[in-house]
Formats: structure tokens, C-alpha cells, sequence
């Protein structure tokens, strides 16, 4: 699955045509967003009129309809949930064909709720929690993308039905990784972090 940079189905084409199974989707709002990026992965390779037409339920004739469909087998559409107008508008999001999954943005969202990376917070929890329920309800999947710790998401997991663990990243978990160890080495020479200046730090 490739996170593209924006709702663009340019994009989606370009990394499903570089052998991506699936794509997600960053800061969706509207149900017009979700329409647009289900053509551009579940409708390919149609384009304009024939592409509109595909999303209207028509095709150009039975053996175009099979062989997209044959095509699309393996294909995913996952979108990002992560601001309020979003929120507000889920409904609608979710009722739209095509739509695969669901993953939540915790920081973006927590900024536009107005209270930033307060992941604790009964407003927020209430919040991510309603989103899960109304996705698994609909039969979509859905999961949040949390590096904060796994306590958070077993509990949003066991209170709503959450189906996609979003965990970490490569780039997350490296940098994290020799984090640890180099503070391991500093504790174990006795050197203080704050004694440690520029020209001492090899890369």
C-alpha cells in the first residue's frame, strides 16, 4: 500500500502502475474526493467521459466491465481521516463505493479538534472511537496511525471493532532504534547527554 502525497488520481495511477496493490489517500473532507480516487484505483485504466460513465454504473460493453473487474481484484482504496470537516461529513464518506479502509490521522485530527496531541483527551477519544464504530458498521476497515504506544490502540481496537494496526514506520523505528542504543552506550560510559557537543556525534 502507497501513501501518495494528495488527492490527486494522477498519483494513484502513477504508483498502482509501479506495482502498488493499494493506495491511501491523505486528508480526505468531502464524499466528491472519495468518488474521484475510487475511479482513479477501481476504474483503471478508464479515463474522462468513459471513467464517469464507469462510476455511473455503465460501461463500454460486458468484456471491458470483465476485464476491469478482473483487474481491480487485488486493488485497495484506503483514504485518511483527519480533520473535522472530515468528521462531519463521515457519513457520507463511507457511502461511497469503492471505499476499502479507513485510517485516521490522531495528530492532524487533534490539531483541528483543537486540542494537539492530547490523545487522552475524553473529546478526543470519544471521537476516534465514534469513527471506528461507524466504518465497522459499514463493513470498511479501519485502524489509526499511532506511534504512541500500544496500550492506546488496543484500547481504541477493543472498543471499536478496529481491524488495521498502523504501528509504526521503517523510518520511525530505525531513528528510535538507534536512539536507544546510543543512549545505552552514553549511560553506560557515563557521559551526559548535555556534555555532548557537535563535533563528538558520528553518523
Amino acid at each position: 500500500v502507497v501513501r501518495i502525497p494528495s488527492a490527486e488520481p494522477y498519483l494513484a495511477s502513477k504508483a498502482l502502475d509501479a506495482g502498488a496493490n493499494g493506495i491511501l489517500v491523505p486528508y480526505i473532507e468531502t464524499p466528491e474526493q472519495v468518488r474521484k480516487m475510487v475511479g482513479a484505483v477501481h476504474g483503471k485504466p478508464l479515463k474522462g467521459q468513459y471513467l464517469q460513465n464507469w462510476l455511473e454504473g455503465t460501461v463500454p460493453s460486458e468484456e471491458t466491465g470483465n476485464a476491469i473487474e478482473k483487474a481491480d481484484s487485488e486493488r485497495m482504496l484506503f483514504i485518511n481521516i483527519e480533520s473535522v470537516p472530515a468528521v462531519e461529513c463521515l457519513d457520507e464518506i463511507l457511502d461511497v463505493p469503492g471505499l476499502d479502509g479507513i485510517i485516521i490521522g490522531p495528530n492532524d485530527l487533534s490539531y483541528s479538534m483543537g486540542c494537539p496531541d492530547q490523545y487522552t483527551s475524553p473529546e478526543f477519544e470519544q471521537t476516534v472511537i465514534g469513527i471506528l464504530k461507524k466504518a465497522r458498521d459499514k463493513g470498511i476497515a479501519a485502524g489509526v496511525h499511532f506511534t504512541g504506544g500500544m496500550d492506546r490502540q488496543i484500547q481504541w481496537a477493543k472498543s471499536s471493532g478496529m481491524n488495521l494496526l498502523l504501528h509504526s514506520g521503517d523510518i520511525y523505528a530505525f531513528v528510535k532504534g538507534i536512539h536507544a542504543d546510543l543512549a545505552c552506550f552514553r549511560d553506560s560510559l557515563g557521559i551526559a547527554s548535555s556534555n555532548i557537543e557537535q563535533k563528538h556525534i558520528a553518523i
